[in-house]
């Protein structure tokens, strides 16, 4: 996932992630702190790549 890309579905997870907690919907709470423990488990796996191959960007192949 490229980091732009990381960077606003993060947000946007967040971001509902705080509504839905002031709203008291649990549900949707539950569901975007998956989203947010995704990203973030998703983007130290592509740095652990990054750094294991020496590539500063593999996507730039």
């Amino acid at each position: 996932m490229r980091g732009n890309v990381a960077a606003g579905v993060l947000v946007a997870a967040l971001f509902v992630l705080v509504v839905s907690w002031r709203a008291g919907s649990g549900l949707l709470m539950l569901l975007s702190a998956a989203v947010v423990i995704a990203v973030f488990v998703g983007y130290g796996r592509q740095m652990r790549v990054d750094r294991s191959h020496g590539q500063d960007r593999p996507w730039r192949r």
